[in-house]
């Protein structure tokens, strides 16, 4: 597998990699990869909080969720993930 050097195309590849795991139900995978992601990220926080929704921890996906909004503004897509929890 080639390495890959570009900060930007890392932490896509992590989100992929993560979103791979995530969507196979391993939660504890996609967790692992998202510490590797850039931590001021709200790309990584979004992210994170679907994974604490897979888990059932709603109250720490709202605080992941309203901090990616805090950061982009409103998304309405950020606002549903809030909504279901």
């Amino acid at each position: 597998m080639q390495q890959i050097d570009h900060p930007d195309y890392q932490s896509k590849c992590l989100y992929l990699q993560a979103l791979i795991k995530y969507e196979q139900d391993e939660c504890r995978l996609a967790r692992s990869l998202m510490q590797q992601a850039l931590p001021d990220n709200p790309d990584t926080w979004v992210n994170e909080g679907c994974i604490l929704v897979k888990d059932e921890k709603f109250e720490e996906a709202i605080e992941k969720f309203e901090a990616a909004m805090q950061a982009k503004g409103y998304k309405s897509e950020l606002a549903y993930n809030i909504a279901l929890c």
